[in-house]
């Protein structure tokens, strides 16, 4: 459920409307809000965003959707998005919602003239969340497969490091 970032509302509207939907629905899995709108929450109600989620999840949010993440690179975010904020920002949303213990998910949107280094970076981000997302699973629960899941994904991002690496995308991403 997303509404887009409305300069007037604040917390107490969301959190009324997810408590709402909670009351009659009591079953139901609420993804609500992107990054880019719990942030303009976050920036409303002058509060640190940590503190904006908290309260969405005891109002009933249980996920932060992927909405907003488009190409996780500062420079065509800046070109087709400035809107919505830095990849950092973005990443630090989704890190808060998982510490809270809330779901999130990440999609990508590609074709905007962005290079291929890009594409492969917003991956590598992604990757980079999951795993301290997946660590703090493991370390809660020892039995999970987090361990494993995360050892075989990172061996993924290990060749993603290593074709950067021959390119030298480095230097260009500085």
């Amino acid at each position: 459920m997303q509404g887009g970032v409305n300069p007037y509302l604040k917390l107490d509207y969301y959190e009324n409307l997810l408590g709402y939907i909670k009351a009659h629905f009591p079953t139901i899995q609420i993804d609500a809000f992107s990054p880019v709108e719990v942030w303009n929450i976050a920036r409303i109600m002058k509060m640190p965003l940590a503190e904006v989620l908290h309260a969405l999840h005891a109002a009933g949010m249980d996920g932060l959707p992927a909405a907003g993440a488009e190409i996780l690179d500062n420079r065509t975010r800046n070109k087709i998005a400035p809107h919505k904020g830095t990849w950092e920002s973005w990443i630090e949303a989704e890190r808060l919602a998982q510490r809270e213990g809330m779901t999130t998910s990440a999609t990508m949107v590609f074709g905007f003239d962005e290079a291929l280094e890009e594409r492969v970076l917003h991956l590598l981000r992604l990757r980079d969340l999951q795993d301290e997302s997946l660590a703090t699973t493991a370390t809660a629960s020892p039995a999970s497969s987090a361990g494993a899941i995360s050892r075989t994904t990172r061996r993924w991002a290990v060749c993603a490091r290593r074709a950067m690496n021959t390119c030298g995308w480095w230097r260009w991403a500085g």
